[in-house]
């Protein structure tokens, strides 16, 4: 599907809403599948949570065919009656039953995401339509008789009242649903909306009108409508409605809140009249939450950047030492605090209206962990924390890879199977945490298992074999993961380590190294391994340490800058050689940016100034020439293969126009040690 097949409005945005409510539902179906089965296995059956399933499912299956996507709509609406039945008593819900309905939303996720992805092959659902169980009935219940169709006086009823293309697409259980309906005194409508840019741009799109009408009525059928208008004489071009049939207590037409639309009272075409019961007292329902597209987000932080480039220009008019010359220099120096405190505050606001919370990724877990452990044979306790932690909806888009991969690992390779845990005095049933916590200006994302741990010997053998590591040079467990991080360590290789870590590590590496954030393990053997991401709170605006070496400036984020640290003409000492200097009696690595970057510099002594930074080594002192204050800059990221310096991953500018390189410190202290090993 594209957006080519909705003329006259705006596919592409009606396909992102189709996504991103589809995925809502995917994540909420996921969680009740395992609310579910684990009150199933204490003989409970939660319709709450039955209730929420079918609803989701029903849902996708409307939305699915408004942009004609036929195996979607097929399986949600499979899989809904596999539910109903569930329901009605007619399915024992089972462990089985949890599997192929798990399946099913898994191949729903894969059809679905062909929307967002055209050259991902269409999923063949027939081996999840195989598998789903049929409704069974008592032995001392006859069987029941197929329902008759529905009588001619309704369907010639409804041909009359409805337009063709909407009586075209009902099918014979749509029109039963109508004929109970009115056979209980309930109003018959049809809702006509007319998507438009203005209507979209406020946020009512169909997604919407559709969720606001299920809450008064029932939506039997939406139903989309391709007409041909000619405005002022010229050509006829096709445009795209939407209509609804609507089955309430009261007409929807007469209520207020409901947004535009165009009603039709199909029951005053039926020949018989019916008497509706009172109507019911209902309450509208209004949603605390708007859906902003994170496009607008992203030119709102673009303009809020220039604003702050202009915020540094100012600066530098006002003079390098803040002193007033005259009566108007104070008044721009007033206006000057007020603008950073707006700046500020339009930061905070900015960042809170992209913030989501971590539950968003978290929610994808426990069906991995699940699906997981039952194909292992492994019994995996999942606790997560912190899912109300709020992150960047950038950040949070990217994390759900490197998390599947790290819970991944730690089931196939860390865990150990029930008999091997029992042998090493373990319960055998492990655990894998994943936990998030804001700290300061960054979040913190571990995930820990109480597996076997990483087997260093293992890893220090594969890398001395693979020429990275010296015979005689100890493994630390920051190297051990770097090796473990790098494309080189060969997946097939790694299943015959201990821990087996080395699937999949690189997409993490990357993902947190690009985000400017830092990887760190902790492991100990026969105790388990613990990944650590640190991350910054937002991805285009960060703090960062402006510095200068030569007659160039760097930024260096502030996130990864454990200290800063003057160096002196003679503590810098030649080991094996490598610079080192003396940190509180401890020897540092000293690493020159001006010898890295090849930039020329006047100064023949060493670097006035180390930030310390910590790497795949321990911590490394960057030695620059001076400092040049802290600041908060727009990063501008470097997307285009031919731009892709070692080290650099992007750059930023102050409002004189000159560019400043943002170092990739983890990019850059991997740069290093291969040169040096070189």
């Amino acid at each position: 599907m594209t957006s080519e097949g909705l003329p006259g409005i705006d596919g592409e945005a009606f396909l992102q809403d189709f996504l991103e409510e589809s995925e809502e539902h995917l994540r909420n179906v996921s969680s009740y599948l395992l609310t579910l089965e684990q009150q199933a296995a204490q003989g409970e059956v939660n319709e709450q949570a039955i209730n929420e399933i079918l609803r989701a499912f029903h849902t996708i299956k409307g939305l699915s065919g408004m942009i004609g996507l036929q195996e979607a709509e097929k399986l949600s609406h499979e899989l809904e009656s596999v539910l109903r039945h569930i329901r009605a008593g007619r399915i024992t819900l089972d462990p089985s039953v949890i599997d192929v309905l798990s399946q099913g939303t898994r191949a729903l996720e894969a059809i679905i995401n062909t929307v967002r992805d055209p050259s991902a092959p269409m999923p063949d659902i027939q081996p999840v339509l195989a598998r789903l169980p049929r409704p069974v009935e008592a032995g001392d219940q006859p069987s029941p008789s197929p329902p008759a169709s529905p009588g001619q006086p309704i369907l010639d009823w409804l041909a009359r009242a409805l337009p063709p293309a909407v009586v075209q697409a009902l099918d014979t259980e749509d029109v039963r649903r109508v004929e109970r309906a009115a056979e209980n005194g309930k109003h018959i409508q049809l809702a006509i909306f007319t998507p438009s840019r203005e209507k979209m741009a406020a946020g009512v799109t169909v997604n919407a009108v559709r969720e606001q009408l299920s809450q008064q009525a029932q939506v039997i059928k939406a139903v989309p409508l391709i007409e041909q208008v000619s405005v002022n004489g010229e050509e006829p071009s096709a445009i795209v409605r939407f209509a609804f049939l609507l089955a309430s207590d009261q007409k929807l037409s007469q209520k207020e809140g409901l947004p535009e639309l165009e009603w039709s009272d199909i029951k005053a075409a039926s020949p018989p009249p019916i008497t509706p019961p009172p109507p019911r007292p209902s309450h509208d329902r209004v949603s605390p939450t708007v859906r902003v597209d994170v496009t607008r987000l992203d030119r709102l932080m673009e303009l809020m950047g220039d604003l702050i480039r202009s915020h540094h220009r100012l600066e530098m008019l006002w003079g390098a030492n803040g002193k007033p010359r005259r009566e108007e220099e104070i008044l721009a120096g007033d206006v000057l605090l007020e603008m950073r405190r707006q700046l500020r505050r339009l930061r905070e606001a900015v960042i809170h209206v992209r913030m989501v919370p971590l539950e968003e990724v978290f929610g994808r877990m426990p069906l991995v962990v699940r699906d997981l452990s039952r194909s292992s044979g492994k019994q995996v306790r999942l606790i997560l924390e912190g899912g109300d932690t709020e992150v960047d909806k950038a950040l949070a888009d990217r994390l759900l890879d490197p998390l599947l991969h790290l819970v991944r690992n730690a089931i196939a390779h860390g865990i150990e199977l029930p008999e091997e845990r029992a042998a090493a005095r373990k319960p055998p049933e492990a655990t894998i945490r994943i936990s998030g916590r804001p700290e300061g200006d960054r979040i913190i994302v571990s995930v820990a298992d109480d597996g076997r741990g990483v087997d260093m010997d293992r890893v220090a053998e594969k890398a001395r074999a693979l020429g990275w590591l010296a015979q005689d040079e100890p493994l630390t467990p920051t190297m051990a993961l770097e090796f473990l991080c790098r494309p080189g360590f060969s997946t097939r290789d790694s299943a015959d380590m201990a821990a087996g870590r080395g699937v999949g590590m690189d997409v993490v590496w990357q993902m947190v190294s690009s985000v400017g954030g830092q990887l760190e393990m902790e492991t100990e053997p026969g105790q388990g391994t613990t990944f650590i991401l640190k991350l910054p709170l937002t991805l285009l605006i960060v703090a960062v340490i402006l510095v200068q070496v030569g007659p160039e400036r760097y930024a260096i984020p502030r996130l990864v800058v454990d200290e800063i640290i003057e160096i002196s003409d003679n503590e810098v000492a030649s080991v094996n050689g490598r610079e080192i200097i003396s940190l509180r009696g401890q020897p540092l690595p000293l690493v020159r940016l001006a010898e890295t970057f090849k930039v020329n510099s006047q100064r023949e002594e060493p670097p006035r100034y180390g930030i310390v930074v910590s790497s795949a080594e321990g911590r490394v002192a960057l030695g620059v020439d001076r400092l040049l204050g802290l600041r908060e800059v727009v990063v501008r990221h470097f997307r285009d293969p031919l731009l892709s310096i070692p080290g650099i991953s992007g750059a930023t500018e102050l409002g004189d126009g000159r560019p400043i390189l943002i170092v990739d410190v983890p990019d850059l202290l991997r740069y290093e040690r291969a040169r040096r090993s070189r």
